[in-house]
């Protein structure tokens, strides 16, 4: 019987997969932005960021080593909050490495401090909860809670902003990563 785990290429491969399907993300959610439907904008960057936290879980662990790798990756897989504390990890790593976007005014596009900040409303165990509330309508206390209104414009933007850093980001990432072991 063959071992059918995957290998560390096969493993690198899937990451760049997660990559594009994150940045395929981040341009519907752009799309959705431009005609002011915030809740599936938020879902789809949320989403993104989702594949982003699933690649940092293999990213993070060391090459040479694809069982620990896919290890990594089997505990987040299906635990969406999981997901998204990997996707932070990965905007830490990158601020790290003083990576930090401006706008033209020179105010820093990510904030770091202020996605692990624990009064911060878009902090990684809220970010699914707030897709849900944003693509179902749920009952709470016999009132109806989510849908249409539950996510305003600003945090629909302010998640594509974080999204798209972060599938950008992982995309170079691996691109780079691909470079310097040819």
């Amino acid at each position: 019987m063959t071992d059918s785990s995957p290998n560390d290429v096969q493993l690198d491969e899937a990451c760049r997969e997660m990559a594009l399907n994150a940045l395929s993300h981040v341009e519907d959610a752009e799309v959705l932005i431009r005609q002011g439907r915030w809740r599936g904008a938020f879902a789809l960057a949320t989403l993104s960021m989702e594949e982003v936290g699933k690649a940092w879980a293999i990213q993070d662990e060391p090459p040479g080593h694809p069982q620990r790798r896919m290890a990594s990756f089997n505990r987040v897989k299906r635990d969406h909050a999981a997901k998204l504390e990997q996707a932070r990890q990965f905007a830490a790593w990158l601020d790290q490495l003083v990576v930090r976007p401006r706008y033209e005014d020179g105010k820093r596009m990510i904030d770091i401090e202020a996605i692990f900040d624990e009064g911060h409303q878009y902090m990684a165990e809220n970010d699914h909860d707030m897709r849900l509330s944003g693509t179902y309508v749920d009952i709470l206390d016999g009132l109806a809670i989510g849908g249409v209104g539950a996510v305003t414009e600003q945090q629909a933007r302010d998640q594509l902003i974080l999204g798209g850093f972060l599938a950008h980001s992982m995309a170079g990432y691996l691109a780079a990563s691909v470079q310097t072991t040819d």
